[in-house]
């Protein structure tokens, strides 16, 4: 730790009764719902933890809540004890929710989500969500004319349900009243944006080290426009083809017209997608707009025509013919649970 950081920890550790608004303790309660990431969950606690024994001090502090104050299951079957949600909500407080979406919610229960959200916002509080959890923020309003994260295999039919919302492809996104985070380490990224905001940047980087995490941020800082799914790929070229091909799987254009927009010529990304993808750009893109129908028959309830228009098959019987040979079961067997899932993103032909 150099001289400079060790001088910003050590100010942070006088405590003092004319403290400024943004170095006071800052108070969030975490809404468990079924199904959350105990991954993504623990993540956010314990980097708050971290930061407060950096800092010497109780400058985060969280809650586990509820709607009934009853433990609710993770995603991996272990139960969590909670407090019921409180009915009155500070001004200085902060929401986050963490569990499944709307759509793993009976509707009882999402109403009643929707009322936590909007007592927040009427509060004058801070909201923001791990996962899946924000669908319930933009369906209750609280993230219009705002930009959000949504992880990549759900952004298809989530675009289909809300095409006004503005989505990022960045794993997190933090403004003044709204946050949101997706994947694994969705709960450390949102954690450490806030004590950011409260404590600058040299203790962030400490509580990045000891979380042997800082090297995660680096990456994320090089591939922040990058498809999450892509950010593994070496090269450069490769990645905004793939990229373009996202943009065009409605109405997909020759594979010649990707390799003119990077000035290569067709045989040149051909052998760019044999040496690091092992396929062929066709195929490749082919297979992305498959799996793009794949999303949209589990996501959405968009017939099939529409599904077929979406993806540039145009008509049911091209899209049921390209869809069997690819996933081994048609489009109506899939939405109607009898075919298994696809699990991962497929790029070899």
């Amino acid at each position: 730790m150099n001289t400079q950081v060790a001088n910003t920890i050590e100010e942070y550790r006088k405590v003092s009764p004319s403290k400024p608004q943004h170095e006071r303790p800052v108070q969030v309660t975490m809404l468990l719902l079924p199904g959350f990431s105990m991954l993504a969950t623990s993540g956010f606690c314990e980097t708050l933890a971290t930061a407060n024994r950096i800092l010497g001090r109780a400058q985060f502090s969280w809650l586990m809540a509820s709607e009934d104050g009853a433990p609710v299951h993770s995603s991996c079957g272990m139960a969590i004890p909670t407090k019921p949600m409180a009915e009155r909500v500070s001004g200085q407080a902060t929401l986050i929710l963490s569990g499944a979406g709307p759509q793993n919610s009976d509707a009882s229960a999402s109403f009643w989500i929707r009322s936590a959200l909007h007592r927040f916002v009427r509060h004058g509080g801070r909201i923001g969500a791990l996962g899946e959890a924000i669908e319930f923020l933009t369906m209750a309003g609280c993230t219009q004319n705002r930009t959000i994260a949504v992880h990549w295999r759900y952004r298809a039919g989530f675009t289909e349900k809300y095409p006004d919302q503005d989505l990022c492809q960045r794993p997190f996104v933090v403004d003044e009243r709204v946050m949101s985070a997706v994947g694994a380490t969705s709960g450390i990224d949102l954690a450490l944006c806030l004590i950011e905001e409260q404590c600058g940047e040299d203790i962030v980087r400490v509580c990045a080290d000891e979380l042997c995490y800082a090297a995660q941020q680096r990456l994320q800082r090089l591939t922040e426009s990058t498809h999450p799914a892509l950010s593994h790929l070496g090269h450069d070229k490769l990645r905004k083809t793939i990229a373009e091909m996202e943009k065009c799987i409605d109405d997909p254009p020759s594979i010649e017209y990707f390799a003119d927009l990077l000035s290569l010529s067709q045989r040149q990304l051909e052998r760019l997608f044999a040496r690091y993808l092992d396929t062929s750009p066709k195929r490749y893109f082919d297979n992305m707009r498959l799996e793009r129908a794949h999303e949209l028959l589990l996501q959405t309830d968009m017939r099939l025509s529409e599904i077929a228009i979406a993806t540039g098959f145009g008509s049911n019987s091209l899209l049921s013919k390209h869809f069997r040979r690819r996933f081994n079961a048609t489009p109506q067997a899939l939405r109607q649970g009898n075919a298994k899932p696809a699990t991962e993103r497929v790029t070899r032909a």
